[in-house]
C-alpha cells in the first residue's frame, strides 16, 4: 500500500517516544488510565517492530484515552493500514 518507506521510521520513534512519555509521565491526563495505558503500551511495543501497521493500532488505542472521536473515515484508514 505505501511502497516509498523513508518517512516511517522516523514517524514511528516519534510516536513511540511522545506515547512512551505520556504513558510514563502524564497518564493521569488520560482518560481512564488504568483501562486505557495498558493497550497503549501493548500498541508501543508492537508499533517499535511492525512500523505504521502499529502506528495505526496505537492511533486506535489512544483515541478513547484522550477523547478523541476518530470518525469513520479515519477508522476505515487505520484498520485498513493496521492489517
Amino acid at each position: 500500500m505505501f511502497p516509498d518507506r523513508h518517512l516511517e521510521p522516523l514517524v514511528v520513534s516519534e510516536l513511540a517516544d511522545g506515547w512512551s512519555a505520556v504513558v510514563e509521565n502524564e497518564s493521569f491526563a488520560l482518560r481512564a488510565p488504568l483501562q486505557h495505558t495498558p493497550p497503549i503500551q501493548e500498541a508501543i511495543a508492537e508499533m517499535r517492530t511492525s512500523g505504521l501497521k502499529g502506528a495505526a493500532r496505537l492511533l486506535q488505542a489512544a483515541a478513547p484515552a484522550v477523547r478523541f472521536p476518530l470518525g469513520s473515515r479515519w477508522e476505515d484508514f487505520l484498520r485498513a493500514l493496521a492489517d
